[in-house]
């Protein structure tokens, strides 16, 4: 899933959004496919650098709230 886009140049916020939930939907928490993107990107660029919190966490709620919106 994040493999496809993350080579087709496709952001990663975009990737998110664009990854269907149906097969995750019996997670408590959907928002954690953030940080679960997030991480495959950095893995995908061979990053090694922390990840910031306080931005997941962020980016998580909003796209909470998004979803729900």
């Amino acid at each position: 899933m994040a493999r496809e886009r993350f080579e087709a140049g496709m952001p990663v916020e975009e990737a998110v959004r664009d990854i269907s939930l149906a097969e995750f939907r019996g997670w408590l928490d959907p928002e954690r496919i953030v940080v679960n993107v997030y991480l495959l990107y950095r893995e995908f660029r061979t990053e090694q650098s922390p990840l910031d919190h306080l931005e997941m966490s962020a980016k998580m709620l909003h796209f909470r709230n998004e979803r729900r919106a």
